[in-house]
């Protein structure tokens, strides 16, 4: 993470930390599925030309691994997502545990009392 991003919360200037204010680098399935798919995307597309120059039956071959290539494009695709969920979900459960439950303030994490009202925290 560059020093001159921003890693406070926008709406109450907290600082979020660094470990929040960046996203998870992708799965090595993801990765692995989405260069394989570029690869036959790259076969595809040449026996497509093969087809359309010389020999017209390579056309069944280039689509059939043009669809192949997709596949697993949308496969890559669904599994980053998954990916981005779920780690928005644990950072979301995250900030709720440090969120006052009585004047509303956002408090770091792992503190015991609100640094605002100085109410017990809901230590989850």
């Amino acid at each position: 993470m560059r020093k001159d991003e921003q890693t406070n919360c926008p709406s109450c200037d907290n600082d979020i930390g660094l470990e929040m204010a960046s996203r998870p680098e992708p799965s090595i399935v993801a990765i692995l599925m989405a260069s394989i798919g570029g690869l036959l995307a790259f076969f595809g597309l040449f026996f497509g030309l093969v087809a359309a120059v010389a020999e017209s039956a390579f056309l069944i071959v280039s689509l059939v691994t043009c669809a192949i290539a997709a596949s697993l494009f949308v496969l890559a695709y669904v599994a980053r997502r998954k990916q981005i969920g779920e780690w928005e979900r644990r950072e979301e459960k995250s900030l709720a545990s440090a969120r006052c439950d009585y004047c509303g303030s956002q408090n770091q994490k792992g503190e015991s009392k609100c640094k605002s009202c100085g109410a017990p925290l809901n230590l989850q």
